[in-house]
């Protein structure tokens, strides 16, 4: 049942984002749908009801066929007419980060718990600061 309606959910997402994703703008959407795929993959794995899970089945495959979608969208205008090197490029960073549930876990069996998932906040923070500030030194920010 629910990869059913997360299966449905992301068939649904792929088939209308060409709509939902402005052309010019992929990064507008990439937010909303990044909060609304945090939001369902906790109702999804632990609502205690059927409809719940169901629903946000369909939510976490829309909204995550949808990010998904414009950040490809993004990716492939980074670098016109370098298509290939820059998705090897994006596919050689998130294969890096491919580690971090395992650094987590080192974190957390050396110093707690509370420690490891506090990677989870911490990394993100420091890679938005690390964006915000090297984004301004090029006269982006």
């Amino acid at each position: 049942m629910l990869s059913a309606s997360a299966l449905v959910g992301g068939l649904a997402g792929h088939s209308l984002a060409g709509r939902l994703i402005p052309a010019a703008t992929p990064t507008h959407v990439l937010a909303p749908a990044a909060l609304a795929t945090a939001i369902s993959l906790p109702v999804m794995a632990f609502s205690p009801q059927a409809w719940l899970v169901v629903a946000g089945g369909l939510a976490f495959g829309f909204s995550g066929a949808v990010f998904y979608t414009a950040l490809q969208s993004l990716v492939l205008t980074l670098r016109p007419g370098q298509a290939g090197s820059t998705g090897a490029v994006v596919s050689a960073i998130g294969l890096a980060g491919a580690g971090f549930p395992a650094l987590v876990g080192w974190a957390a069996d050396a110093w707690g718990l509370a420690a490891g998932l506090g990677l989870y906040v911490a990394v993100p923070t420091a890679m938005l600061a690390l964006t915000l500030v090297l984004g301004r030194g090029r006269g982006r920010g």
